[in-house]
């Protein structure tokens, strides 16, 4: 920070530049503590524009390197969902296909004989195994 912006600052918070030119600069501050944090304030203020400004280009980076994490995260989120979705059909497809299976070993059996007799209690055993 400059001299000159040291004592625009000053005079902005309340401070009489002509006190502030002495040399070496003495001023009084009994009765200044309002100027005092006005100053404080103001110079804290320039200070963070001024370390903002040499770090644009970073801050600009990390803020892009954030941006890009929280859509990977997002895109991941959608997989793990999409990836949940078909978990869930192909559990339902495996289910319908192993009762289906199982439909058609108790047809087989239901149409099996021995010795001319129907083997309908095997069938009826082949399905309640499906309910259990």
């Amino acid at each position: 920070m400059t001299k000159e912006e040291m004592f625009k600052m000053a005079s902005e918070a309340g401070f009489s530049i002509n006190e502030m030119h002495c040399s070496p600069p003495i001023i009084s501050f009994i009765g200044y503590e309002e100027h005092m944090e006005a100053f404080a304030k103001l110079v804290a203020e320039k200070e963070c524009e001024r370390i903002k400004e040499q770090n644009a280009p970073e801050i600009e980076k990390t803020n892009a390197y954030i941006k890009q994490l929280e859509l990977e995260k997002m895109e991941s989120d959608i997989l793990h969902n999409e990836h949940l979705k078909l978990l869930g059909e192909i559990k339902a497809m495996t289910e319908a296909a192993r009762l289906a299976e199982r439909e058609a070993c108790a047809d087989i059996a239901e149409n099996w004989r021995c010795n001319g007799m129907p083997r309908t209690g095997v069938a009826n055993e082949i399905r309640a195994r499906g309910q259990q």
